[in-house]
C-alpha cells in the first residue's frame, strides 16, 4: 500500500509532483534503509560488543590494581636514582674543572699565539717598506737611465742631422 501524502503538501505541490516524488523517495529509502533481519544481526553484534567492553574495563581495573602497586617499586628505585644522580653530578663537576683547565690552556694558547703574530706582523710590516723603499730606488734609478736614453737617442739624431747637412752642401 503506497504512502498516503499529507494534504497541505498536495496542494502545496500538485498532483503531478508528488506523484513523481513518491516513487523517489520510497526507492531513496529502500536504497538506504536496513533491512529486519540485517537490523537484528546488527543488534546482536552490538550486544556482543557490550560485553567486550565490559570485559575490557574489568580488565583495566585489574590493570590499575597492578600500577598502584608498581608505583610504590618505583618509588624505591627513585630513591637508587637519586643516589646514581648524585654520583652523576660529581662525575659531571669534575669534568667541568678538566674542561676549565683546558679552557685556560687554550687561552694561554691563544695569548702566545697572538703576540707571536704581531711579531710576524710586525716583519712583514719591516719587509714591505724594505720592498717599497727598494722599488722607489729602482724606479729613480729606471727614470733616470730612461732619461739618459732619450737625450743620447737626441743627441745622435741631432749629430746625424748635423753630418746630414754637412754631406748635403759638400761637393
Amino acid at each position: 500500500m503506497p504512502p498516503r501524502v499529507p494534504e497541505a503538501v498536495r496542494q502545496a505541490w500538485g498532483d503531478e509532483l508528488v506523484t513523481e516524488i513518491v516513487p523517489w523517495l520510497e526507492q531513496i529509502v529502500q536504497e538506504k534503509a536496513l533491512p529486519r533481519d540485517e537490523y537484528r544481526q546488527v543488534l546482536s553484534r552490538l550486544e556482543v560488543l557490550e560485553h567486550d567492553v565490559a570485559d575490557v574495563k574489568a580488565d583495566l581495573r585489574e590493570l590499575r590494581g597492578e600500577m598502584g602497586g608498581l608505583r610504590g617499586e618505583m618509588g624505591g628505585l627513585r630513591g637508587e636514582m637519586g643516589g646514581l644522580r648524585g654520583e652523576m653530578n660529581e662525575r659531571f663537576d669534575r669534568m667541568n674543572e678538566r674542561f676549565d683547565r683546558m679552557n685556560e690552556r687554550f687561552t694561554e694558547m691563544e695569548r702566545h699565539f697572538e703576540a707571536r703574530f704581531d711579531q710576524m706582523n710586525e716583519r712583514f710590516v719591516e719587509i714591505e717598506r724594505h720592498f717599497e723603499t727598494r722599488l722607489d730606488q729602482m724606479s729613480e734609478r729606471m727614470l733616470v737611465q730612461t732619461r739618459w736614453l732619450i737625450g743620447t737617442i737626441a743627441l745622435f739624431g741631432t749629430i746625424l742631422t748635423i753630418l746630414m747637412a754637412i754631406a748635403q752642401f759638400a761637393p
